[in-house]
């Protein structure tokens, strides 16, 4: 569990009028030693010289940096991260501290993935000898990451499998994040308006603003989809949102006593999300390129989460 120095919680204290303020394109040095530490602490140490069946424990973090390592290089598509260097786990190190912001970003996010995944779900044995290790647990590395980047005032957090860039503390808590985990809760039947959404904040973590606002209108209509699908509500494949909308609103995803109300609503999300996609990514943008500003891919992202937040919560309160 992280503690804070004296000195970070006045820090925080004396700005709290600023708490929202983040910023996303510099990783100070304090920051980079944090998540090396705790890389070390979750995956284990690497011992040089000590092979599989060696001493227990060690075998296994060995092979574990040697696996995240040689994924992530041939996913990048190079021969190593950091010529010179001795082991995997000194590499991963070495390019954390040193490498520009959206690449230890990368490696960071790959990482945390493979924490998540490989070894939350290790096998018995495996998991003996992590007990052995004393790592640090998943779910309290994924939690010390996310406060690192508060501590820091940097603008992603890791969720659902996924760094998620952070416009606002307070809309990503209250509305991104109820988002994400309905549509994790929600089970297989959700797994596609999931997928999409979280395609649209990568997306937006990469700069590629356009793609973030069509895979986010993707989200939206796949989760209306995927209700009227348990439902057994009748669509077509190539339905947009306002079908979609139609379907449900006739089925009573909307309750009729609330129906002048909803009426508001149903506007607003014709209006809303899809004249974002149509106007602005839907279609070819001309000879001259369409400029979408990072205030209007967050604004489309929020409304998007908002709205699946309530039709999930809609058909969850349906018999």
């Amino acid at each position: 569990m992280a503690k804070d120095l004296f000195s970070a919680r006045q820090a925080s204290q004396n700005e709290a009028s600023s708490q929202d303020l983040l910023q996303y394109d510099c990783l100070p040095k304090a920051f980079r030693i944090q998540v090396n530490h705790l890389l070390k602490g979750a995956i284990g140490k690497y011992a040089m010289g000590i092979h599989l069946g060696g001493a227990p424990g060690v075998s296994i973090s060995n092979r574990w940096w040697n696996t995240l390592y040689s994924e992530f290089i041939r996913e990048k598509g190079v021969s190593w991260l950091t010529p010179g260097v001795d082991n995997p786990l000194a590499q991963c190190v070495q390019y954390i501290s040193v490498a520009p912001t959206l690449d230890a970003l990368n490696l960071i996010e790959f990482a945390f993935k493979f924490i998540d995944t490989e070894i939350r779900n290790a096998d018995p044995y495996v998991r003996m000898d992590i007990h052995d290790l004393n790592l640090i647990a998943p779910d309290a590395a994924i939690a010390e990451l996310n406060h690192r980047f508060r501590q820091h005032r940097i603008g992603y957090e890791f969720a659902a499998g996924e760094l998620i860039k952070i416009n606002s503390r307070y809309i990503h808590a209250q509305v991104l994040r109820p988002a994400l985990q309905l549509l994790q809760d929600a089970g297989t039947d959700f797994s596609g308006p999931l997928d999409e959404f979280l395609k649209a904040h990568e997306h937006h973590r990469q700069g590629n603003l356009k793609d973030a606002i069509h895979w986010s209108l993707k989200a939206f209509e796949s989760t209306l989809k995927a209700i009227c699908v348990a439902r057994g509500w009748s669509f077509s494949p190539g339905d947009t949102a306002k079908p979609l909308l139609d379907a449900a609103y006739t089925n009573g995803l909307f309750p009729d006593y609330l129906r002048t109300h909803f009426a508001g609503l149903r506007s607003a999300l014709e209006g809303g999300v899809p004249v974002i996609r149509n106007k602005n990514a839907g279609h070819g943008q001309g000879p001259t390129p369409v400029i979408v500003p990072d205030h209007f891919v967050a604004f489309a992202l929020h409304l998007t989460a908002s709205n699946i937040v309530f039709l999930i919560e809609c058909h969850k309160a349906m018999p």
